[in-house]
């Protein structure tokens, strides 16, 4: 069961998602089973803007770990601040060979509402 923490946590990561479909980019939830399947299922004409998260890393949420990690493409910092303006604490050590690394129970307020 998913603690309070947690399904705020997926409100928040599902209106980053949103708003970066708005910004051309492929976003996914839980969609494949690891991250290899992730990327193969990735359409050909996508794969320079995309950001997603797969079955193995949803198990994170179920089972409460304290981070997440996202699969992503194209700009890492544009992805980190809109992950911010929604109120995820998202860092990316090395942009050329890591996930990025979201903080599931950081207390970041989200920037203005934004109805989408």
């Amino acid at each position: 069961m998913l603690n309070t923490t947690t399904i705020a946590f997926k409100s928040k990561i599902t209106k980053a998602f949103k708003i970066l479909r708005l910004m051309d980019y492929w976003c996914k939830q839980n969609r494949t089973c690891c991250n290899s399947c992730g990327w193969v299922d990735i359409p050909n004409d996508k794969r320079d803007k995309v950001v997603f998260y797969h079955l193995q890393d949803n198990e994170s949420l179920k089972d409460n770990e304290p981070i997440l990690y996202l699969s992503w493409s194209g700009n890492h910092d544009e992805i980190i601040k809109v992950l911010s303006f929604v109120g995820i604490e998202a860092t990316c050590g090395n942009p050329e060979s890591e996930r990025i690394e979201c903080l599931k129970g950081n207390p970041i307020p989200a920037g203005p509402q934004v109805i989408l």
